[in-house]
């Protein structure tokens, strides 16, 4: 059953494509895809896209910044042994680290709405 199943999937064409169409059906999917932008056409790069590219490098080297931060809470949590105010200093730390993370990932996705849509205008 199963080798009547891969005979009937590699040479069953619904759309009368054969073995010798497959370049075709590459050039086609080429075609497709520059058309929707997804490959090819590239362009040069505009005062917009480096202002995009550097504040989604600053927005992730902030992101560093707070994983550093939180692994270090982390780290400070388990060298408290025992000791309450070493305790409640590790978890605040992990607390606004935690708020810092979530204004980051706000000022992302704030930061890429507004320059996609800005870009747009300009268009």
């Amino acid at each position: 059953m199963v080798i009547f199943s891969f005979f009937l999937l590699t040479n069953f064409t619904p759309l009368g494509l054969a073995a010798e169409d497959v370049g075709d059906v590459i050039f086609d999917l080429k075609n497709v895809a520059t058309d929707a932008k997804i490959i090819g056409g590239e362009t040069e790069p505009t005062i917009y896209d480096y202002v995009g590219r550097f504040i989604n490098l600053f927005l992730a080297f902030i992101g560093i910044i707070f994983l550093i931060i939180t692994i270090y809470a982390g780290f400070r949590w388990m060298m408290a042994k025992g000791n309450e105010a070493e305790i409640e200093k590790a978890t605040k730390l992990l607390e606004n680290s935690a708020i810092g993370l979530f204004i980051i990932i706000a000022a992302y996705v704030l930061v890429n709405y507004a320059i996609f849509n800005f870009i747009d205008i300009l268009k």
